[in-house]
């Protein structure tokens, strides 16, 4: 049996001590608790792309962290997460959807004038 090169190897101790990490970066990064683990499943495959761009030298979770700054960004920027951030309980409120709307414009403006590791 062939076993498998250190680089994999490597890589699933840092997958292993590092996922709790990723998702609690990524759900303070805007990534709705729904969407985290396949937000952080995407985020080890970019790394696991590049794992041999990563500089064995340097800390592993600066680099984790920016390619999860990135994700989450892009995340934002997808229509569909826009348009489904009220859920199911707040649809049931009493609040006009008129107003429900104005007010979440108005977060999501305050929120895209903040620098992404403040969202």
């Amino acid at each position: 049996m062939v076993s498998p090169p250190s680089d994999l190897l490597e890589f699933r101790a840092l997958f292993e001590a590092q996922y709790a990490y990723a998702c609690r970066a990524l759900r303070r990064l805007g990534i709705r608790d729904g969407d985290v683990n396949d937000v952080a499943q995407e985020l080890f495959l970019q790394l696991h792309d590049d794992f041999a761009l990563f500089d064995r030298e340097r800390p592993f979770r600066p680099w984790l962290y920016a390619y999860a700054v990135r994700l989450a960004a892009n995340y934002r920027r997808l229509a569909r997460h826009k348009a489904s951030e009220i859920s199911e309980g707040e649809r049931d409120t009493k609040v006009p959807t008129s107003e429900r709307r104005a007010i979440r414009d108005l977060v999501a403006r305050a929120l895209e004038r903040l620098p992404d590791d403040q969202r």
